[in-house]
């Protein structure tokens, strides 16, 4: 696990993308950053994923994942989703999310965060 210091800067990266017949919920993937899948939300979902990822770091309950657990790659399977492609997906969402760690805010955590920056495209970012 990772030891972070106060002035890191993490970067998140993933996407959300349409599946026919699923009337308002879109699958939400984090691919760099951290490694997590939700079946169900949207853009907005992202940001809440980063945000509960940094929340368990700074509260000490743990790093962020290196790799999809094993229920969300057969989650991905049971779709027919590459788990390793969602970087590359040309038809969703994707979004860079960069997150710097502070000063904690209360004596109760170990760090607080901040978003730096926060960007959003159709497509997959080319850097």
């Amino acid at each position: 696990m990772k030891k972070f210091r106060i002035g890191d800067r993490i970067e998140f990266r993933g996407c959300a993308f349409v599946v026919p017949h699923w009337e308002f919920d879109m699958p939400c993937i984090l691919y760099q950053g951290t490694k997590e899948m939700s079946v169900g939300g949207n853009y907005g979902r992202l940001i809440d994923m980063v945000e509960d990822a940094m929340i368990d770091v700074c509260l000490g309950y743990g790093g962020l994942k290196r790799s999809f657990s094993r229920f969300e790659k057969t989650e991905a399977k049971s779709h027919g989703w590459d788990i390793h492609g969602f970087s590359r997906r040309k038809n969703a969402t994707h979004v860079r999310v960069i997150v710097e760690i502070t000063e904690p805010d209360n004596s109760d955590d170990e760090f607080s965060f901040e978003f730096v920056s926060e960007e959003k495209r159709r497509g997959p970012f080319q850097d």
